[in-house]
């Protein structure tokens, strides 16, 4: 998992990344407790810029064929019209002619709350692999924030789209979009962070947590 954690400068790249236009497009910040900017955890971020065509680039990776992967990153934009497209690539690189994108690509992003991205991968053949976060936006843009990215290896589908509804003080309706064809799906929930419930839903897309508690 990466979330930049490990910097300790704006524009210090985590090792064996690598991004186009370092501290022109693409920046790494460190942010302090007066930035407008918003970490999905911790206090470093990846941004990109306006007019930018550029991407993100991470380290080679030793895939195996026929195993599922999923490749999942966060990301929060300022809101404005300006961005035109965000996706994910795996691309081998010592066979050229595998270079494909992974998951939906997400047009003219505006959400101001962090989501998931999602982009499952099952290699045909055993290699070195690396993935990029690409984005194209235009002149209306301040920011687009990326943060804890991760690969794992993946057996399962994992939904899409996860949202909330009708939340009181001791319950939440869950509801996302299906990836994939799913005989059953697991909702793990914590009231405190620490203890955690696990139950396991219908093959709806939707799902009621009960029992929850108010945070004083």
């Amino acid at each position: 998992k990466e979330g930049f954690e490990g910097i300790t400068q704006d524009n210090e790249l985590p090792n064996c990344w690598t991004a186009t236009n370092l501290g022109s497009k693409t920046f790494i910040h460190v942010l302090d407790p007066s930035e407008y900017f918003l970490a999905k955890s911790g206090t470093k971020v990846g941004r990109f810029f306006n007019d930018c065509n550029d991407k993100f680039t991470s380290p080679s990776f030793e895939l195996l064929a026929g195993n599922n992967y999923a490749f999942t990153f966060w990301y929060i934009t300022d809101g404005y019209n300006g961005w035109n497209n965000l996706q994910a690539r795996v691309r081998n690189i010592n066979d050229l002619s595998i270079n494909q994108i992974i998951g939906t690509p997400v047009i003219t992003p505006t959400n101001e709350a962090h989501k998931q991205y999602i982009g499952y991968f099952t290699p045909t053949a055993d290699g070195d692999y690396k993935f990029d976060i690409e984005c194209l936006s235009g002149y209306n843009a301040n920011y687009l924030l990326i943060d804890d990215i991760e690969l794992s290896s993946n057996n399962c589908t994992m939904p899409e789209n996860l949202t909330l509804s009708n939340i009181t003080e001791t319950s939440a309706d869950l509801s996302w979009d299906e990836m994939g064809s799913a005989s059953e799906w697991r909702v793990k929930y914590s009231n405190d962070g620490v203890t955690w419930q696990t139950q396991t839903a219908t093959t709806n897309t939707n799902f009621i947590i009960t029992g929850l508690i108010q945070a004083s």
